[in-house]
């Protein structure tokens, strides 16, 4: 195999081409694969066709070091992967002892009887080494074809993770010698793309003989990855980041893309510190993404979501002149948002929204926000956005600006930074 192994995936079954099923397998592999520094070369569709499938194996064996196959191992007739790959490699397919024990297990375990089309799931190609499925049915296989190593992995998602996760990696790694730890995942908000990477070939840090340097929009992340070619270079990839994080600065959000309500969740639990929320504009968005994980209910004590000026009243007390004279969307009543949620709950943090998300408000309005942000310690600010987009795009930017700057306050960081999606304050280039 070549040090840098080609991949390709082999994506099977009718109902993909047929447009019932999204492929969302293929996007895993990429993902997963990117992530030890390798790359898929290529991506191909198949129907049940089992005629094409044989064709389709040998071509991509031909240059291909690893090819991951996913679909048709199950019991139904147009399940035809290993039917496939035995006459691409001129095997007969036989009973695998391993295959039909891990079977028999995981029937008897259900309360499910064996029967013939269950049988025909661990007929495998003579040579395959089987990879057993804890999580189904159907086992995948391992098996040969002139140089290229092919991997067949179950249709059904959450199988094919677990096996992938559990023996095809580990696998895949060993083979080609790559030390899984060597990543590195740095996450930032707020950032373009473009801007982003302007700046980091300003500071001189581009892909080299060391390591490999990656970019991934991820809405509304941009995501960094420093990947070493070879375990020798762990050093100069730690080196690598520290100074991609001195590029990021207070854009720097976390590593291995964690999310700005994860890291805000850990540091209130290890701080056992409160939260809590009124909403207008994002709708109960921000109250959901600070609710996302386990252990919420320790820090999140309220969530309002006051839509309407009756709602704002009643429950958060704001006299109805405030809102007569100002208007729901603006400064004044974001201030009384913020002291209302918090005068009623208590917390240690509080955040309020209110804006035009659209499409019905005046064009002109469209996109406008106030964000409410109160420290215990800090005190409190609103600050003025001016976003664009359709309505999910403004909600989701209002409720994570609305993070962000809670986590500028806690960490003691800039409080009204520039945005690229901000246009009242909108950054142009990175210092």
């Amino acid at each position: 195999m070549s040090i840098i192994p080609r991949i390709a995936l082999l994506m099977t079954g009718d109902e993909i081409m047929n447009g019932d099923t999204i492929d969302t397998n293929s996007s895993f592999f990429c993902q997963e694969l990117s992530q030890i520094g390798l790359k898929v070369e290529q991506i191909i569709t198949c129907g049940d066709n089992l005629n094409l499938m044989v064709k389709t194996i040998n071509q991509i064996a031909n240059w291909a070091d690893i090819l991951i196959m996913n679909g048709g191992l199950g019991p139904t007739e147009d399940d035809y992967t290993y039917q496939a790959l035995a006459l691409a490699t001129k095997q007969k397919l036989i009973i695998n002892k391993i295959a039909e024990k891990s079977l028999h297990d995981w029937l008897k375990k259900r309360g499910f009887s064996n029967n013939k089309a269950n049988l025909k799931q661990v007929y495998l190609p003579e040579k395959a080494k089987p990879i057993i499925n804890k999580l189904g049915s159907a086992p995948g296989a391992l098996v040969k074809l002139s140089d290229c190593s092919i991997y067949c992995t179950p249709g059904v998602s959450s199988e094919m993770f677990a096996m992938w996760r559990d023996t095809i990696k580990k696998q895949i790694c060993d083979t080609v010698n790559i030390n899984e730890g060597l990543t590195l995942k740095l996450r930032s908000f707020g950032l373009g793309e473009s801007l982003l990477q302007m700046a980091i070939a300003k500071a001189g840090i581009s892909s080299n003989q060391h390591y490999q340097l990656g970019f991934r929009a991820n809405f509304p992340y941009v995501d960094c990855k420093l990947t070493a070619l070879s375990s020798a270079k762990h050093t100069i990839l730690k080196q690598a980041g520290s100074k991609l994080k001195k590029v990021l600065a207070d854009y720097y959000v976390s590593d291995n893309e964690q999310e700005l309500e994860k890291l805000l969740l850990n540091y209130l639990l290890a701080n056992k510190q409160t939260i809590s929320v009124a909403e207008s504009v994002s709708g109960g968005m921000l109250s959901s993404l600070l609710t996302k994980f386990s252990g919420a209910s320790s820090v999140f004590r309220y969530g309002i979501v006051c839509y309407s000026n009756e709602a704002k009243q009643k429950l958060l007390q704001i006299p109805p002149e405030i809102i007569n004279q100002y208007g729901a969307i603006s400064k004044q009543t974001a201030q009384q948002m913020l002291s209302g949620i918090v005068n009623i709950s208590k917390p240690d943090y509080a955040l309020v929204t209110t804006g035009f998300a659209g499409p019905k408000d005046p064009a002109s309005q469209i996109g406008k926000v106030f964000i409410g942000c109160y420290s215990k310690i800090n005190g409190s600010f609103i600050r003025e956005c001016q976003f664009s987009g359709d309505r999910k795009r403004i909600k989701s930017l209002a409720s994570h600006t609305a993070l962000d700057c809670i986590r500028r306050v806690i960490f003691n960081l800039p409080q009204n930074p520039a945005y690229s999606f901000d246009r009242s304050n909108m950054i142009k280039e990175l210092k």
